[in-house]
């Protein structure tokens, strides 16, 4: 009974096999289009005879043949695009008809006369290098059908303007439209939740890009350098490395408090941005993300960040002064290498260590003033590498003269009492968390009256 059940499953099984893919037929010729048949009635674009220009395909072709003196036509119904297009640079435009389900990967690859494309309802995905090098593509037009747009799809479509995405495409490969060197402007729909990496690298001509993806991968805007500015919305929160690298005409970039990680690289010789502002989602500002930004005049660095990468801020000449919160407890090399930065203030009350000569992190520390907290200036004097700054300062402060009155007295308890038991931007006035660890307490208290009177 057994060896019967098998003998039954496998004649099954062989016929399930057989007839799940459709069989070869015939390869054939219809009008200046070459086909291959199959036994379900399908066939596939296979080749192309023509002299160019604007190329029709026919929903039907017909397979002539002649038996035993008669002729037979049989119609195949056109589903499927091969190569037939591939380095064909006389073809203007191709008509697809709503037949097709499925276009080839590099279908059109180096048609450099295709000017215009449409593709019909019946798609669901534009493919791998589709339209790669289509260098006189203009205008795509794509129906709400397709979900997908495939790696590189339009990568040196040199000449396409812009490019509406609708609604039902939920992913855009990596480079589908690096090196569109014309494109302007594009409205990435709400179900796409990626940028890949490289998606609009080398788009030198963009301007406007409107998105609500959650990250924002590997050098997707690399070298866009028309982008005058980039407004990141609260979808995200990854920003991976080389993201904006090289646009150099980015002037300035908020980044939302949603995003919690930014790559290394991010921003590296984004000559023109001159201002940014880190949010406090984020602890670590990784290595070169601002390197070369030749006119970054003012940053903040939010008390969430624990580390700043080596070279972080390296080579950026228009800084002058920066604030380093007391959260930061490492610096790497290299950091702020800024050959005009004279101001640097740090909030510990307790020198950090550094791993490196002030000399390496702040290259120009000699030329510079180091601002510390009040009644600490002769820790940092007497602390390794940080007394290798220019000079020392402290402002001649007394800690607890909260007012800046130069005494301490009971105008300074009256607003610490204010704001105590209060932290973060709760605290009215800042100088009431004497001792800078966010929040004023009875530490703040105790620093007040040992000065009190003075």
């Amino acid at each position: 009974m057994n060896k019967l059940k098998i003998f039954f499953l496998s004649i099954l099984l062989v016929f399930c096999v057989g007839t799940a893919f459709a069989q070869y037929v015939a390869s054939f010729t219809y009008g200046d289009l070459m086909f291959t048949g199959y036994d379900d009635n399908t066939c596939a674009l296979r080749g192309y005879i023509g002299s160019g220009g604007v190329v029709t395909i026919p929903e039907t072709a017909i397979y002539t043949y002649t038996n035993k003196g008669e002729v037979i036509s049989v119609p195949y119904t056109v589903t499927s695009i091969l190569t037939p297009f591939q380095n064909k640079n006389n073809i203007t435009s191709v008509v697809i008809p709503n037949t097709v389900t499925s276009i080839a990967n590099a279908a059109f690859y180096n048609c450099t006369d295709l000017a215009s494309m449409t593709i019909p309802g019946s798609i669901e995905s534009i493919s791998y290098q589709c339209f790669l090098n289509c260098a006189n593509l203009t205008s795509v037009t794509i129906q709400n059908s397709v979900t997908s747009i495939g790696a590189a799809a339009f990568m040196g479509c040199t000449s396409l303007f812009t490019i509406s995405i609708p609604n039902s495409v939920s992913s855009i490969g990596y480079s589908a439209f690096e090196g569109c060197t014309d494109l302007v402007s594009v409205t990435i729909p709400n179900s796409v939740q990626s940028i890949e990496s490289y998606t609009f690298a080398g788009c030198t001509s963009l301007t406007f890009v409107a998105h609500s993806a959650i990250t924002i991968g590997y050098g997707a805007f690399r070298n866009c350098t028309g982008l005058l500015s980039v407004e990141i919305p609260s979808s995200v929160e990854r920003i991976f490395s080389n993201a904006f690298e090289g646009c150099s005409g980015l002037l300035s970039v908020e980044i939302p408090n949603s995003v919690t990680a930014l790559g290394g690289l991010t921003f590296i010789n984004c000559t023109s941005l001159d201002f940014v502002t880190i949010p406090n989602s984020v602890d670590s500002i990784e290595s070169r993300i601002f390197e070369g930004c030749t006119s970054l005049s003012s940053v903040t660095i939010p008390n969430s960040v624990t580390f700043i990468g080596p070279y972080a801020f390296y080579g950026c000449t228009d800084l002058t002064s920066v604030t380093i919160p007391n959260s930061v407890t490492e610096i790497g090399i290299g950091a702020f290498n800024c050959s005009n930065l004279i101001d640097v203030t740090v909030t510990w009350l307790t020198p950090v260590q550094l791993n490196y000569s002030a000399l390496w992190i702040f290259r120009y520390a000699e030329n510079a003033t180091l601002h510390v907290p009040c009644g600490t200036k002769k820790l940092y004097e007497e602390s390794d590498y940080w007394n290798e700054f220019g000079s020392i300062s402290d402002g001649g402060c007394i800690a607890g003269d909260i007012n800046g009155d130069g005494k301490v007295d009971a105008a300074d308890l009256s607003m610490l009492i204010a704001d105590f038991g209060k932290s973060g931007a709760a605290i009215t006035n800042s100088a009431s968390d004497i001792n800078g660890d966010g929040k004023v307490d009875s530490a703040d208290l105790s620093i007040l009256i040992s000065n009190f009177g003075k």
